[in-house]
């Protein structure tokens, strides 16, 4: 229809004025030029369509009622919005007069009464500003041309939140040079009364300001309560501008350090306002300020403390950033601000430029808000990195405390994963016992042809040492990073690269000599040579002492079929069984397994469907005693043998974290010491053979060879 309309008016001399919308459906308005009008040879109507102009209109008392009753999600938001006004009217005498006033609030049985020294207003106002929903003071003194940068009003409805704890309000006022005090009235259903107030009556106001009575209904007593008004109006509004004495005691002691220079907040200041935004008892150990005028107004500070309440089991931190707008609060805490890994962070985020909804509880524009997010997370990230880097001793006590919320990060902050990994801190197999090291000081001590960052998780730095995987590197010097915490695991497989380099666990290493390259082969030669040596000089001053160092090794061919029968042996436990150079005090690992912490998280999230020990990939080292031994073994005793080999494996489980009942195998271990005991009873000239007459002594019993 409207194709051949538009058709029709390029051939005419009509043009379209603008659709309107009546109760039978859509209207086509259109002036006309001409008398007459054909469509297609069709004569038609002209017809003359004027338009009219209306203002909305609303019943007072029912938009009246939802601002009071619906608009703020809690009540006690009205004395912000009542302590907001008396600022903004103070602030207009300071800017007119220099004068800075004061506001005063009264607590009695059943009332509640607030008191300012600001710019009053004449009857006039009275009318206009609280008789008109929507009338801002800010936005007329805008219009005005006056400064309103420290004005905190915006939409002209918070006096109105007064209703919703008062049945009755009464506002008393008398505008700066006149001499006449007027009481504005309403019980909020939709009318008000104005009328002057005589010298020396009741409610007359001896100077400039504006005094505001409210009769708080029966379910708002708590406001008429001296603690419980000092408790709101110190989480709401305890920054404004101006003191507040609250039954003739200032309350807003603290001052709003975000607005203050630096140099000009002393230790102690700084640690009562942290004290006093965290609800806090220890010291902040860290203060961070960040300040911008571009893309908006932005002044903030921030803390960490000495400690924190998860490390103890309780309940999950909440996040500590409030965000505030002119001083005042607009939301505590204020989710999105920083990340949710950050909640160990405590402080204030101040912006007169955040788009705010008309309630002030939140904000209009959460892009904004994430934007400022990735701004004020990588500002943090950067002050925590200078830390380290300018205050190591400091940033490592840190570090040991709320690392851990760090780690998360890793875990859960794609976008900051690389800034985070710098401030990562472990021991290593070059520091001491209780120093660590970072990832960018490990790479930087790499050989040249090392591929990776190698790292070992275990529960203590004797267990990692210890480990049967890290023999290898031991051997050859390379640097193994020493992760304690069970969510190291999950954090270093999601680090994933460092620099360029892969971060790799030494469990899932193959072929050390070409992974660690030939600077560690010749440390590996190096150490060789001094352990011969040192075997052979424990060999000659004590002929007790263990020849370990001359075992023979075992051939290639004999390595093929001793690798051949272990696999048929434990067909249904391994899938490959291969020979390793990698080790040197261990006879056995198994390789590419899952790990432990892996396993132990199924564990906590559904215990009942924890899948079995899959077949596992076996690597035997066929320098070792045990290894060579069991060549021998095989052939004499297969039984006893195999007996041998099922806890060779369970050996390799237990070190690679995975057996995860070990009562299973304890039978076993008493039928092995049990043997070993008579073959020690046949003295230190046993050999071999021996060795295997023993085990034939005593016949294998059930439990000895398990099969899974």
């Amino acid at each position: 229809m409207f194709r051949q309309l538009t058709r029709t008016f390029k051939k005419t001399n009509f043009r379209p004025v603008g659709f309107g919308v009546s109760q039978h459906g859509a209207r086509l308005a259109i002036a006309h030029q001409s008398s007459s009008l054909q469509a297609n040879g069709v004569p038609c109507r002209s017809r003359f369509f004027s338009t009219e102009s209306h203002e909305f209109q609303a019943k007072t008392s029912k938009i009246l009622n939802i601002v009071a009753q619906s608009l703020y999600a809690e009540k006690e938001v009205f004395l912000r919005e009542l302590l907001s006004n008396s600022s903004d009217a103070l602030e207009k005498v300071r800017l007119r007069r220099g004068v800075s006033g004061g506001i005063r609030i009264e607590t009695n049985d059943g009332y509640l009464t607030i008191s300012d020294d600001g710019v009053g207003m004449s009857k006039e106002e009275l009318i206009d500003l609280l008789g008109r929903i929507g009338a801002s003071g800010t936005e007329i003194a805008k219009a005005d041309g006056d400064a309103v940068a420290d004005l905190i009003g915006q939409f002209g409805v918070g006096f109105y939140a007064a209703f919703m704890v008062a049945s009755r309000v009464q506002v008393y006022s008398r505008k700066e040079g006149s001499d006449e005090t007027y009481l504005w009235e309403s019980d909020g259903e939709g009318s008000f009364e104005v009328s002057p107030v005589a010298e020396g009556a009741d409610g007359y106001l001896a100077s400039h300001g504006t005094r505001i009575r409210m009769h708080l209904r029966e379910a708002a007593s708590d406001f008429a309560k001296e603690s419980h008004v000092e408790s709101v109006l110190k989480n709401y509004s305890n920054f404004v501008g101006f003191p507040i004495e609250l039954n003739g005691r200032v309350v807003n002691t603290v001052k709003p350090l975000w607005l203050t220079a630096a140099k000009d907040v002393t230790d102690e200041e700084n640690a009562e306002f942290y004290k006093f935004i965290a609800n806090a008892y220890d010291e902040p150990r860290y203060t961070f300020r960040y300040a911008t005028d571009a893309p908006l107004s932005i002044r903030s500070i921030f803390y960490v403390g000495e400690t924190h309440s998860e490390k103890f089991g309780l309940a999950r931190m909440e996040p500590g950033v409030s965000l505030y707008s002119r001083k005042v609060l607009i939301q505590r805490p204020c989710p999105g601000l920083l990340p949710d890994w950050m909640r160990f962070v405590r402080g204030v985020v101040d912006s007169e430029d955040v788009p705010l909804n008309i309630s002030r509880e939140t904000l209009q524009d959460q892009t904004l808000v994430r934007r400022l997010s990735v701004i004020l997370t990588r500002r943090l990230l950067r002050f925590f990195a200078e830390e380290a880097r300018t205050k190591p001793e400091n940033y490592i006590s840190f570090f040991k405390e709320f690392g851990s919320f760090l780690k998360e990060g890793i875990c859960s902050d794609q976008a900051h994963k690389d800034d985070l990994a710098k401030l990562l801190r472990f021991e290593s197999s070059k520091t001491e016992a209780g120093e660590v090291t970072s990832l960018d000081e490990y790479v930087s001590r790499m050989p040249a042809s090392q591929k990776a960052v190698y790292y070992i998780i275990a529960p203590s730095r004797s267990a990692a040492e210890s480990s049967p995987y890290y023999e290898g590197f031991r051997a050859r010097n390379a640097e193994v990073l020493f992760c304690y915490a069970a969510i190291d695991e999950f954090v270093m497989n999601t680090v994933g690269e460092f620099n360029g380099k892969r971060v790799k666990s030494i469990e899932a290493a193959h072929d050390l000599d070409a992974e660690l390259g030939e600077d560690t082969m010749a440390a590996k030669e190096e150490g060789s040579s001094a352990e011969g040596d040192k075997d052979a000089s424990d060999s000659s001053s004590s002929p007790s002492s263990s020849s370990r160092g001359k075992v023979a090794r075992l051939s290639e061919a004999e390595s093929t079929e001793l690798c051949n029968w272990l696999k048929e042996t434990l067909e249904a436990r391994v899938s490959t069984v291969r020979t390793t150079d990698r080790l040197v005090d261990t006879p056995a690992i198994v390789v590419d397994h899952e790990t432990a912490s892996f396993r132990r998280m199924q564990q906590l999230v559904d215990p009942s469907n924890v899948a079995a020990i899959p077949r596992q990939q076996l690597e035997i080292n066929p320098k070792h005693a045990i290894i060579t031994q069991l060549s021998t073994l095989r052939q004499s005793n297969p039984a006893w043998a195999a007996t041998i080999a099922e806890q060779l494996l369970d050996n390799a489980l237990m070190s690679a974290g995975l057996l995860e009942d070990v009562r299973q195998i304890v039978p076993r271990i008493n039928r092995i010491l049990e043997r070993a005991m008579i073959f020690n009873a046949r003295g230190p000239a046993a050999t071999s053979e021996d060795a295997a007459a023993a085990s034939k002594d005593l016949p294998v019993q059930e439990g000895d060879v398990i099969t899974k």
